[in-house]
């Protein structure tokens, strides 16, 4: 105990920098720990409205507007990258604006997160064939066949309609479309 005065008494205007030191650190701490809590709470609120998210991308899936889509489904992995929905919703949206390999990869980040793998084969699958049929870099018109089919076979009746629209395709939508 002495000695530690004897030090201080030496050293006053040092030890008294290192008080100031510690005091404005645990401040900041103080600080740090408050700002992350809220950071936490506006995650958990932003999570808390991926249903609302959901609701707009089926409006923009109906409204043909895949890449919108596509946009807002990244949005939403950036608040719940675990959700393999939201991976194979990402992956869905790829297929769907013929970026084959991107839709690939994609489903393959679905499954490994706990995506069907049967459904994610079946989808990769799906994207090898029509990368396939693809005829100088564009997609041939039994391509978009192809896919319209898969999407009818995966209820994905929206982006059916609208792809065999833009591809001015028969799509012989099943009564349960309708």
């Amino acid at each position: 105990g002495r000695q530690m005065a004897l030090l201080i008494n030496r050293h006053r205007s040092a030890a008294i920098a290192a008080l100031v030191v510690m005091i404005f650190g645990m401040v900041f701490l103080g600080q740090s720990i408050r700002a992350e809590m809220r950071l936490r709470d506006s995650l958990d609120q932003l999570r808390a409205q991926a249903p609302f998210f959901e609701t707009a991308i089926r409006d923009l899936i109906s409204a043909g507007e895949f890449k919108n889509a596509h946009e807002r489904y990244d949005t939403l992995l950036k608040f719940l990258p675990d959700d393999p929905k939201y991976h194979v919703g990402k992956a869905n949206m790829l297929q769907s604006l013929i970026r084959l390999d991107e839709a690939v990869e994609a489903y393959r980040r679905a499954e490994d997160r706990g995506a069907s793998k049967a459904t994610m084969a079946n989808s990769i699958t799906v994207c090898e064939e029509l990368e396939k049929m693809k005829v100088d870099g564009e997609l041939s018109a039994e391509g978009y066949q192809f896919l319209v089919d898969h999407l009818n076979a995966q209820k994905r009746f929206s982006e059916a309609q609208r792809l065999a629209a833009s591809a001015d395709l028969d799509i012989g939508l099943s009564k349960e479309a309708l």
